[in-house]
């Protein structure tokens, strides 16, 4: 775009000069009119509620009026009228039109030529009009030149903005809000979606762009490469002996599913919330921890001072009695010696009065006898009066007649005492009998309920030990027949080409067998999963098999306690105890196990060939049906029924009608019923689910699309 003219230049220069390319021309404006200047003392009306014409230099650019007119014909409209009535002014001629030109895109329409030539002739008139004195009287109003040079910058200003509008115009889209001239004249900016337009503009617009794509495609195909392609790069031959390839495993594993799959979005967004989570768990339990130590140092320190503190009372108060028994050592007054004195004899007294009490009452007054002189108690005024009545009672109690009559009080007083001891006591087992009928039971039902959990405990504990080696060896014999069927499997690869369809020579760089089966292995945390449920549901579905089985044993002793009963028969009456086929001896019944069956131990050690008849094959068959349900979808174990889920069905279920049982069916639905599938030529899958197998009867092969099983031994 060409500079702008300097701002000296003249409004009129501005406008209609043909050297100011850099004003937006009627071309870029895409068949709309340009700002029409035709009849200034028409179109232009001075603020302020004044009729007055005017020119457009008596007033500022600011201070005009505009108004809007898309393809309609109020111009000319408003030309008539002004006609008609010359002292009212009109700005509906003041618009931009859109014209309906087929070549308005590309240049100047004949109405926007016509009306350049009515603006030009105006100015002309204008300006004969001004210099002869036709202008309508009244004083002139002084232009200021800066003021009307920023006034025509601003309208450059909505005309580039009119002209952006335009060039970005699209007849398949409407505006929210239609632009106005006196919108954009203010500073406004235009809004870049266009409005809809008329059909007829829709469908010019469309055949105008694919004329202009195919003036493209037609220029495209007069070029022509000027250097042709680079040869490609050929390797050079290195002196260096090629290293041996890196292990790939790694590489191999990040490109299976399982890798990728850990890296999708909401797979890592799991990942992040539960390290975010665990995160957040060990930070509180660090901080927990924290101010739990910062606790216990508050508490050994407290105890420490409480400690020192004791320690420091202690202390002062050992030097103060130290201090205070050196004082009174000095001066010791003769009141307490006599206090030690009466003290020593009190306790000797006591001791005496003790002994003495000790002594039966028969024995007691010569006991006071012999040690009348040596005691101190007749000396008391508490204890003499008993002596004397002991004394007394002695020359009573010997007469015979009162002896007895002592006797035989005491007796009965000893009875009494005894049956009052043994009523309280019957009392209390009543009592307690009576307050423990309810909550003795409820106690003691509880004691047995935590009995039998902890007798369940110390079951599960030894019969988890176990079911977890019986888990790891069927894991072994797992991983030991996986591996097999692997590299069976494996090893049927077609080798990778090591030329190109250029001739050129492709790394030959390959995962090994061990690495592809490694690779291809279950893991071992999805195998011991998958075996702890299997089992689990195999101890399940065994459960009707153990009862029959304890049926059964119990059958077998009663038979067997018969025939021991029917053989001391015969050999009472001293016959022979033939063996007949009803005293025929039977071996116990075989207890069912949920394990699958393995080789016997011998063959591993002394290095025998499986049997036909070995039951080891079938315990492998059984594990590599399992590896192969684990291999299509790690969950599909067998699945345990949950407890009443059949009574809640049938529950759930209503009874039909008995009219629905009574409707006929046609021929055809007949024959097609399900009532007689029981019947007929079984198939193959029913036949195997009973035992039957055409590859293990007598002259059968096993199928060519079944793999051979690969055996341990």
């Amino acid at each position: 775009m060409a500079a702008p003219p300097p701002l000296e230049a003249s409004p009129k220069h501005r406008l209609s000069g043909s050297q100011s390319a850099w004003l937006p021309s009627l071309r870029p404006l895409s068949g709309v009119s340009p700002f029409c200047l035709h009849a200034h003392t028409m179109f232009f009306t001075k603020p302020g509620g004044t009729s007055s014409p005017t020119t457009p230099m008596d007033t500022s650019f600011q201070d005009w009026n505009f108004t809007d007119g898309w393809g309609t014909n109020k111009a000319a409209q408003a030309c008539q009228s002004h006609h008609s009535k010359p002292g009212i002014a009109s700005a509906g001629y003041a618009t931009l039109r859109k014209s309906q030109s087929d070549s308005a895109l590309h240049g100047v329409s004949p109405k926007a030529s016509s009306q350049n030539d009515r603006v030009g002739g105006t100015f002309f008139t204008l300006g004969q009009q001004k210099r002869s004195g036709n202008v309508a009287a009244g004083k002139a109003e002084f232009v200021d030149q800066a003021k009307l040079v920023k006034d025509f910058d601003r309208m450059t200003a909505a005309l580039g903005e009119v002209k952006n509008l335009f060039e970005g115009f699209d007849p398949r889209r409407s505006p929210k809000k239609k632009p106005t001239l006196s919108d954009l004249f203010s500073g406004n900016k235009a809004q870049k979606d266009t409005g809809e337009g008329d059909d007829g503009d829709a469908e010019e617009a469309l055949r105008e762009a694919k004329e202009r794509l195919a003036e493209r495609l037609q220029a495209y195909k007069y070029t022509r490469r000027i250097e042709p392609e680079m040869p490609p790069l050929a390797p050079i031959q290195s002196s260096v002996s090629p290293r041996k390839p890196p292990p790939q495993t790694l590489v191999v594993r990040n490109t299976t599913p399982e890798a990728i799959q850990v890296w999708l979005p909401h797979n890592r967004k799991e990942r992040i919330t539960s390290f975010a989570e665990e995160r957040a768990y060990r930070r509180r339990l660090c901080q927990n921890q924290k101010i739990r130590m910062v606790e216990e140092n508050a508490l050994i320190l407290q105890e420490d001072l409480e400690r020192k503190e004791r320690q420091a009372r202690q202390a002062v108060e050992a030097r103060k009695l130290q201090a205070k028994l050196k004082s009174e050592s000095r001066d010791f007054p003769a009141a307490k010696w006599f206090g030690l004195i009466w003290a020593a004899g009190f306790l000797q007294q006591i001791k005496q009065d003790q002994r003495q009490r000790k002594v039966p009452v028969l024995e007691r007054v010569s006991y006071f006898k012999e040690n009348e002189d040596n005691m101190l108690v007749k000396r008391s005024k508490m204890t003499a009066p008993q002596m004397r009545e002991a004394l007394r009672m002695e020359t009573v109690v010997q007469s015979p007649a009162v002896s007895r009559l002592f006797t035989s009080y005491v007796a009965s007083m000893k009875l009494k005492r005894n049956i009052m001891t043994a009523k309280s006591n019957a009392r209390k087992v009543y009592q307690a009998l009576r307050s423990w009928q309810v909550a003795g039971r409820v106690i003691f039902a509880l004691k047995n309920v935590a009995f039998q959990a902890r007798k369940l405990q110390r079951f599960w504990r030894a019969c988890s030990v176990r079911l977890r080696e019986q888990r790891e060896r069927i894991a072994q014999r797992w991983e030991r027949m996986e591996r097999q069927e692997l590299a069976q499997e494996l090893s049927k690869w077609e080798r990778p080409p090591t030329h190109n369809h250029a001739g050129q020579r492709i790394s030959s760089a390959s995962l090994t067998l061990e690495d592809r089966v490694t690779m291809e292995m279950i893991p071992k945390v999805v195998r011991m999963t998958f075996l702890e449920h299997e089992m689990r549901a195999r101890r399940y579905f065994l459960l009707p098999a153990i009862a029959n089985w304890e049926e059964d044993c119990t059958k077998w002793q009663e038979d067997y306690a018969q025939r021991l009963e029917t053989k001391r028969a015969y050999q009472a009456m001293g016959q022979e105890f033939e063996d007949r086929p009803e005293h025929a001896f039977t071996f116990p019944p075989s207890r069912p196990m949920h394990l699958p069956p393995a080789h016997p131990v011998g063959e591993a050690s002394r290095g025998a060939i499986c049997s036909i008849s070995c039951p080891g094959r079938r315990g492998d068959e059984e594990i590599l049906d399992m590896w192969k349900r684990c291999r299509q979808d790690p969950t599909s174990w067998k699945q345990v029924p949950r407890a009443g889920l059949k009574e809640y069905a049938t529950k759930k279920v209503k009874d039909k009608p008995k009219e629905d049982a009574m409707q006929f069916t046609s021929l055809d639905a007949l024959l097609n019923n399900d009532k007689d599938q029981n019947f007929g030529d079984a198939p193959e899958t029913e036949a195997k689910a009973y035992g039957v197998d055409d590859a293990l009867m007598p002259g059968g092969e096993p199928p060519e699309n079944e793999p051979s099983v690969s055996l341990p031994c």
